[in-house]
């Protein structure tokens, strides 16, 4: 049975107010064939349901978690102040630099006793399992410092489910730091338990409310003074810029979630060369066949406009031959979330995603080519299509070709 007084002063301490829900924003709203679910999953107290393309949170229910904001890959759920609390997290740790810290929930007992090998623990106002992949980062790699995630208790905790969640994106950073060649881990004590030491006391900072004092901050940066107070802390949060020209997007922007993810990786340094492996990183890239006939569904489709469909007709004179148009099909590796929308839809089967990505596309909003051409009317619905692949458009030619399998049948 679920610890109610436990449940109630997570409450308290979590916040006021569930996240916002905008279910316009959802997957299944995009596509019907998304399917898509994982905030219901994640979610550790069943506070929301998903029923075909309706999402909806029950604040009564919900207990301000967080897990959601950052397990949505489209920004369904928001917080107002959301940036603010991520930034006083970073403001907490940051007089830490290059020191070994850990991270611990409200929920912990013995907030000032711990047995990973640290100097410090910033007590997160979240529960360790609405911390992001870009705030892990952020936390970890600016200040070149080993990262402890206190999840002792988690599997005890009323909100235990989460428990994964916090050891998967704990894997995701280890995996983008050691692709980047950072010498520096994220560990959990529950993965990592002969990596722990005894019990002992330790300073603890409040990462809702950072305050040091005197003696506090000199025994903690007494060697890192040039690190002191890193200006990442103010600029983690800094917004992206937009890629030059770009047209705006259909529907909404990206998601803070995903711009924050952007702008943490692009803070690791300079890209390494090998490409990453994407099984268990919130990246893919995409590829397109010389099968695709131009149809634009797949731009169409992607909810974060990663996925670009752009046409342009020359101009000419009144007595000069019809202008033939052209097409681009362009994408943005660091915006796609890996929906898997666009093969999905595509009628011609012409998409593949690889399990690999070139780490300079995630840590950019570069926009790289996938196909271009030219546009011609379909000869039988004069839809435009791209004729070098077939002289009609793909919904005249599905019809064909049911109509050839009746006859043959």
């Amino acid at each position: 049975m679920p610890d109610l007084t436990l449940l109630t002063k997570l409450l308290s301490t979590f916040g006021d107010d569930a996240p916002a829900c905008d279910a316009s924003l959802c997957l299944n709203q995009r596509f019907k064939a998304a399917n898509c679910h994982l905030c219901a999953d994640a979610c550790p107290v069943a506070a929301i349901t998903v029923q075909g393309a309706n999402v909806r949170i029950a604040p009564e229910t919900c207990v301000h978690c967080g897990i959601c904001l950052h397990v949505c890959p489209t920004g369904v759920f928001a917080a107002p102040n959301q940036a603010q609390a991520d930034k006083r997290l970073l403001d907490a740790a940051a007089p830490l630099a290059g020191r070994a810290l850990e991270l611990t929930c409200p929920a912990n007992r013995q907030v000032d006793r711990t047995a990973a090998p640290v100097e410090a623990v910033v007590q997160s106002g979240r529960c360790l399992a609405a911390l992001s992949l870009a705030e892990l980062l952020d936390l970890a790699q600016p200040r070149q410092r080993n990262l402890w995630l206190n999840d002792s208790d988690c599997a005890a905790c009323p909100l235990g489910q989460a428990l994964p969640v916090i050891q998967e994106t704990a894997t995701q950073a280890n995996l983008v730091l050691a692709a980047w060649h950072h010498p520096i881990e994220l560990r959990t004590q529950i993965t990592e338990p002969d990596a722990l030491t005894t019990v002992h006391r330790v300073a603890v900072f409040s990462g809702q409310q950072p305050s040091y004092s005197r003696r506090e901050f000199l025994t903690f940066v007494r060697h890192t003074t040039t690190q002191v107070m890193s200006t990442v802390a103010v600029e983690a949060l800094a917004p992206l810029q937009s890629l030059a020209g770009e047209p705006q997007p259909r529907d909404a922007e990206l998601s803070y979630q995903r711009r924050h993810l952007t702008a943490s990786v692009a803070r690791l340094g300079p890209p390494p060369s090998a490409a990453m492996l994407t099984d268990s990183l919130p990246w893919v890239t995409v590829q397109i066949s010389d099968a695709c006939t131009a149809c634009s569904l797949c731009a169409r489709f992607c909810p974060t406009a990663a996925i670009r469909w752009t046409t342009q007709t020359p101009a000419t004179d009144a007595a000069a031959a019809q202008p033939v148009t052209t097409f681009d099909l362009n994408f943005i590796a660091a915006d796609c979330v890996d929906c898997g929308i666009c093969q999905a839809a595509c009628p011609e089967d012409a998409i593949t995603l690889p399990d690999s990505v070139n780490p300079a596309q995630i840590g950019r909003r570069q926009m790289q080519t996938l196909r271009q051409g030219h546009l011609g009317p379909c000869r039988i619905c004069t839809i435009a299509t791209d004729l070098a692949v077939r002289s009609t458009c793909h919904v005249c030619n599905m019809s064909l070709t049911k109509k050839r399998k009746r006859l043959k049948g």
